[in-house]
């Protein structure tokens, strides 16, 4: 590919529509800024040479920019209290790699969940003699969220 060949982006935040276009004369990755994180936006790419005809446009890509944020507060939907146990259900967050539910002080109060499966988590060795108060965190490469609300699950 010559050197003077330039690339256009073009990206809205809406399928199909795209409200802004971006030309570089660089090969290779490119930012774009200014966009609101959390928002979806989409795009297109097409390459543009010197003296020819531009080229087709490129599938219609989507990305969400989370500028390195830490994830949302996950919410806790339900409990059901068994004997010894407690079966919690909660929402699932986008780009989180894990859970983290407590319910209570001590290294033995919380418990590691996988992202791929976010609830229903049955918690044993309970007291059947006592309320637990429940919450929830999402975890991602940025950091852990706030915990949810909390859920409170008596005997």
């Amino acid at each position: 590919q010559p050197d003077d060949d330039t690339f256009t982006v073009e990206y809205g935040t809406a399928p199909g529509n795209y409200s802004a276009r971006l030309t570089v004369a660089m090969k290779g990755a490119t930012a774009v800024r200014s966009l609101e994180n959390g928002r979806t936006y989409y795009a297109r790419l097409r390459r543009e040479p010197t003296g020819r005809a531009p080229s087709t446009w490129s599938a219609e890509v989507s990305v969400t920019p989370d500028g390195g944020l830490k994830p949302a507060a996950p919410s806790l939907l339900g409990a059901v209290r068994g004997p010894g146990l407690a079966a919690l259900r909660f929402s699932r967050i986008e780009k989180a790699v894990g859970y983290r539910v407590s319910w209570g002080d001590g290294p033995n109060a919380a418990r590691l969940i996988n992202a791929a499966a976010p609830g229903p988590v049955v918690l044993d060795g309970l007291d059947d003699a006592r309320a637990y108060t429940f919450t929830v965190t999402a975890m991602n490469d940025n950091g852990e969220s706030p915990p949810s609300l909390p859920l409170t699950v008596q005997p």
